[in-house]
């Protein structure tokens, strides 16, 4: 059961992640989407208009948790010698 240790302590992030369709006022209108995510672990919560803000919301939120990440293993690797 190796493997399963090995899960635990890789780092994760979670989403969750929702998309709707708003009510068109006349029936010739497109419905705009819409999308919210929640940060699972911080509980940080946002609303967009745009789905492709959306995406790149996380994608940025997953380049700052990567580089916490690095950080953190280069101080361990750097206390331990």
């Amino acid at each position: 059961m190796v493997t399963e240790n090995r899960d635990r302590e890789r780092p994760t992030v979670s989403y969750l992640v929702r998309f709707w369709l708003e009510p068109r006022e006349q029936e010739s209108e497109t419905s705009p989407l819409r999308g919210y995510v929640r940060d699972l672990h911080s509980g940080q919560e946002q609303y967009f208009g745009d789905p492709r803000k959306l995406a790149e919301h996380i994608l940025r939120r997953l380049r700052v948790e990567q580089q916490q990440i690095q950080d953190e293993t280069e101080s361990i690797e750097d206390a331990v010698g």
